[in-house]
């Protein structure tokens, strides 16, 4: 799986939280009969570590986890880590005896603020050109390329070009008249491209028209020729 993912839960649960069973990774649910992950507190690289190890994963996560891209890779920038630890420490320290005197909050928690439900991840979507041609290499016009299993549809221009929004791991189907059909998936790293289609042998079926060799004959069945 790609670092470069986005999770949602398009079918938030109505289940209450409250009501599941504490579990040591978050809840376990008696109307599904399955875990549910508490990922409110979770790092971007734990999330997308799950998401690796499972395909199938219900938790609750916070509304600013969704729908952005997750950063999955280590920050490598060792010197600025160190220096907000620092900076933290002198601030707690200077701070400290100003928090001794202000009494403790209770900060209420509403736990059903929270989505609830089966997470579902994505790709960004990012935009796929390339170029069809025909096996002499020329190109082919009017080929249609859809997204497999969505009703995203591009057609090639007149130098057989096209450009579509689509994200990695997504598959392309191109089709065109007389030729196979051909499937593309999108890889993780995303750059022009060009296909080439295979003429497919076609059967031409109907009435037989017998033409008499006389003059006028061959000048019909010449001029018959050129618009086959």
């Amino acid at each position: 799986m790609s670092n470069r993912i986005q999770i949602s839960i398009p079918s938030p649960c109505h289940e209450k939280w409250a009501a599941m069973t504490p579990t040591e990774k978050g809840r376990f649910c008696a109307s599904c009969q399955k875990q549910v992950l508490d990922l409110t507190n979770s790092s971007d690289r734990e999330i997308v570590s799950i998401l690796e190890n499972s395909s199938n994963v219900c938790a609750k996560i916070r509304p600013s986890q969704m729908d952005r891209p997750l950063q999955a890779a280590q920050s490598g920038n060792s010197m600025a880590a160190s220096f907000a630890v620092a900076a933290s420490v002198l601030l707690l320290a200077g701070t400290a005896e100003m928090q001794a005197q202000i009494p403790p909050q209770t900060i209420q928690h509403n736990p059903e603020s929270f989505p609830l439900g089966k997470i579902a991840y994505t790709q960004p979507k990012n935009l796929v050109t390339g170029q069809t041609r025909d096996e002499s290499g020329n190109p082919l016009p009017a080929v249609s390329v859809t997204i497999i299993g969505t009703s995203t549809t591009a057609m090639t221009d007149i130098d057989g070009t096209f450009s579509i929004e689509a994200g990695y791991g997504q598959r392309l189907e191109f089709s065109a008249l007389g030729y196979s059909k051909y499937v593309y998936e999108v890889p993780a790293q995303n750059k022009p491209f060009r296909i080439t289609l295979k003429e497919e042998p076609t059967e031409l079926m109907g009435d037989m028209i017998v033409v008499r060799k006389t003059f006028f004959g061959r000048i019909f069945y010449r001029i018959g020729n050129l618009f086959r």
